[in-house]
């Protein structure tokens, strides 16, 4: 009897221990699933982040490319503002040139005037003396007669 009461004891036990194992079998299936569903995730974040990476190069490209572009813009407006001070300079150096012709041409135009004057005098030098010579003729002719 003790015997058997002993046989039944331990397929109790037995059986607790298979339930346990059973339980600790179930547990390990459930995180065994768990973990398979977290690697998935993590392949699935491992791949989002490859895009991620990708595009965050493209964007960087973009950036160089427009930095690039801003630069040379800038460069050209550089250039553009230079030409434009050169030519500022070349305005008003043809200007005073414009104002020095100006007063060459005034200068000029008064010593014209001058001559003109001093011709108009001597023309009418000449005629004063031509008639004084037509009168010292006309007086000579008369003393010779």
């Amino acid at each position: 009897r003790m015997h058997l009461l002993e046989t039944q004891t331990l397929k109790v036990d037995l059986s607790r221990r298979e339930a346990d194992a059973h339980a600790a079998a179930l547990e390990l299936q459930s995180a065994t699933t768990e973990l398979a569903g977290l690697k998935t995730r993590l392949e699935a974040s491992q791949g989002q982040c490859g895009m991620l990476t990708e595009e965050v190069a493209l964007l960087q490209a973009e950036v160089a490319k427009v930095t690039s572009e801003g630069l040379s813009a800038t460069r050209r407006q550089q250039e553009a503002a230079a030409e434009a001070g050169k030519l500022t300079n070349d305005l008003a150096l043809a200007a005073q040139q414009r104002d020095a012709l100006a007063e060459e041409t005034a200068a000029q135009r008064a010593e014209i005037h001058q001559l003109k004057v001093e011709r108009d005098a001597v023309e009418a030098s000449r005629a004063s003396v031509g008639e004084e010579l037509a009168g010292v003729k006309a007086e000579l002719g008369r003393v010779k007669t």
